[in-house]
């Protein structure tokens, strides 16, 4: 991977819900995509899709900051948090939140972002899905757009049931892919169920509809 391309980024400005976020962006994914060899990807078939803003993001980040209640003084993981807007808005609504990611680098933009939106300081951890901690179990679980893969599936729900408290929620954001539907079809199996919202947020100038799902135990009320 050519990595003076993470050099070179640029600033978007976010207005959500009334909150307004600043949020620095590599500028060309496509060309950082481009010059990861064949060798570096074949060692696990790993892509920074963490450079951009997603739509899934935005709209977890709108639906937090809508529901502050939702992650108010609680301890909240974001799972792949990427960029960080997702967490950052639970920051911003008054939660306390450890950022994860597989890739450092997106580590280090969380970093940046959360100084760029006065939000530091903030807690950083390396986490891969396959292989969840075992020392901690969180509130609240932050997810936008982690069911891209199948190969993802299984270790996100190992996440959720590793690292959810008993009475703890996960907030996760979807944009209704074909291959995210047999996640939800894990749920009951370990007596978890989703309630769903439709929301829509802009995407370079669409309207994109994203689900977003508040998923707890059943016991719980809705």
């Amino acid at each position: 991977m050519d990595r003076s391309l993470l050099k070179k980024t640029h600033m978007e400005t976010l207005k959500l819900s009334g909150e307004t976020f600043r949020i620095e962006c590599v500028t060309d994914t496509d060309a950082l995509i481009d010059s990861i060899g064949d060798r570096e990807f074949e060692f696990d078939e790993h892509l920074p899709y963490w450079t951009e803003i997603w739509p899934s993001a935005r709209a977890l980040a709108e639906f937090i900051l809508q529901r502050p209640e939702l992650v108010k003084n609680r301890f909240c993981i974001e799972l792949g948090c990427g960029l960080g807007l997702s967490g950052l808005a639970a920051l911003r609504a008054g939660g306390r939140v450890l950022f994860t990611d597989y890739d450092l680098d997106a580590l280090e933009f969380v970093k940046r972002n959360a100084q760029h939106n006065n939000l530091t300081p903030v807690r950083t951890r390396q986490l891969d899905w396959r292989s969840p901690p075992r020392e901690r179990q969180f509130d609240v679980l932050i997810a936008a757009d982690v069911l891209y893969e199948k190969r993802f599936l299984q270790p996100v729900m190992n996440c959720i049931l590793e690292l959810r408290k008993p009475d703890g929620i996960v907030l996760l954001a979807e944009p209704d892919r074909t291959i995210a539907a047999p996640f939800f079809d894990l749920l009951p199996a370990h007596r978890l169920q989703a309630e769903k919202f439709n929301t829509t947020t802009q995407y370079f100038n669409e309207s994109k509809t994203v689900s977003v799902y508040i998923i707890r135990d059943m016991s719980q009320p809705d």
